[in-house]
């Protein structure tokens, strides 16, 4: 499909090749099995792909030899070091994913277009679970592509749900605060578009990210109302119409309000829970705008298999997670007992944006990052609590 582009922005089609190569597709898809949703068998891959079990174990095997998976002691094929991705998030993603689809596929029923369960990292927006419409002109199924977050439904809808300083802080640079990346979005546009999502509750998508695409997504919502995803359906452009819009918004609403995540998810009232991870500890993010979504992220502190002395000799370094804490599984539950009558963890990471603006290590008036500049220069004067900084 050709892009129909805003001023200022750069779009990017999501259409198959006229050429594609199966297997590189079915090994693509495999890797985003395997990083959003965790371990598989390969008859579950096979399964996935609607190949025969001897395809999918050579597409595994593969995976393995490029280090994008790893087979376990029970023949399980989990994510290998080049996806470096948590364990917890794997797991969040693939109960949101297993609750959501008979209701996108009842959305299919219902509306006769395409349906999607979409969540938010950043700027960006991977659509997690498809159900396709079974029309002849229709739009294909999207599971496990990426988009930014502006040019989707799903991602306006979670960007409103974001706020004004989180906007600000992801896209400040089109902000007259220098040249704009490509396809960084203009915040004098964004910004009044988000308050007209937030104000009707759901976002209209039309060609925005594709030509010859509309689309309209809401938000999901569990028990504390916090949006932990969002639904939309996609629909040819010509099969649209206005009028159309009170029928779709409802039924999206009728998915929204099942709160999908609240069947699946450990009470968020606990700090610690047994879940996907074994025993694990809730965590709130104190830098508003950097961590303050953590909890509704579900950042967590975890045992993960690949905290490991073995991954070190095999793969040259520990394996690593997104965002959650991840301990050897043989001392995580002291660790997190130790940890969870409200005691602070400091994680740094040379951010220019997180050592400027970090509010939770401004000591005596200073940013993190002047703390951090004056503990290398060696001026850091008596009684200054950099001790509680991690060392870069």
């Amino acid at each position: 499909m050709a892009i129909r582009s805003r001023p200022g922005t750069a779009r990017t089609a999501k259409t198959r090749p006229a050429y594609a190569i199966d297997s590189v597709d079915h090994a693509l898809r495999l890797a985003a099995m395997l990083q959003l949703e965790g371990a598989l068998t390969v008859s579950d891959a096979a399964e996935r792909l609607g190949v025969a079990r001897s395809t999918a174990h050579r597409v595994l095997a593969m995976l393995v030899y490029r280090d994008f998976a790893v087979q376990g002691a029970d023949r399980r094929y989990h994510a290998g070091p080049v996806l470096e991705l948590a364990t917890h998030s794997r797991s969040l993603t693939a109960r949101l994913r297993s609750v959501a689809l008979p209701h996108l596929e009842g959305l299919v029923a219902v509306l006769g277009e395409s349906a999607n369960l979409i969540i938010r990292t950043g700027d960006r927006v991977r659509f997690i679970a498809s159900a396709e419409s079974t029309q002849a002109l229709r739009v294909e199924q999207r599971e496990g592509m990426v988009f930014p977050a502006h040019l989707v439904s799903g991602g306006l809808v979670l960007l409103a749900e974001a706020g004004e300083d989180e906007v600000t802080a992801l896209y400040a640079v089109g902000d007259g605060g220098g040249a704009a990346a490509p396809g960084t979005p203009d915040l004098a546009w964004l910004r009044p578009e988000l308050r007209r999502v937030r104000a009707r509750g759901y976002a209209l998508n039309r060609e925005t990210s594709e030509k010859g695409v509309t689309a309209v997504g809401r938000a999901v919502r569990d028990e504390s109302g916090v949006a932990v995803a969002a639904v939309s359906i996609s629909m040819p452009s010509a099969r649209y119409a206005a009028t159309d819009l009170p029928r779709i918004t409802g039924a999206l609403a009728a998915v929204s309000a099942l709160a999908l995540i609240t069947t699946t998810a450990p009470s968020a009232s606990a700090a610690t829970y047994t879940g996907g991870n074994g025993y694990s500890l809730r965590m709130d993010g104190l830098d508003p705008g950097f961590n303050d979504h953590a909890r509704s992220r579900a950042i967590v502190m975890h045992g993960a298999w690949y905290v490991n002395p073995d991954l070190i000799r095999t793969q040259g370094r520990l394996g690593r997670s997104q965002g959650c804490p991840a301990l050897r599984e043989q001392v995580a539950k002291v660790v997190i007992d130790t940890l969870k009558q409200r005691q602070l963890l400091f994680a740094y990471a040379n951010d220019a944006a997180f050592l400027q603006r970090g509010r939770s290590f401004a000591c005596d008036g200073r940013s993190a990052g002047q703390i951090l500049a004056a503990a290398r220069a060696g001026t850091l004067g008596a009684g200054a609590a950099v001790g509680a900084v991690a060392a870069p």
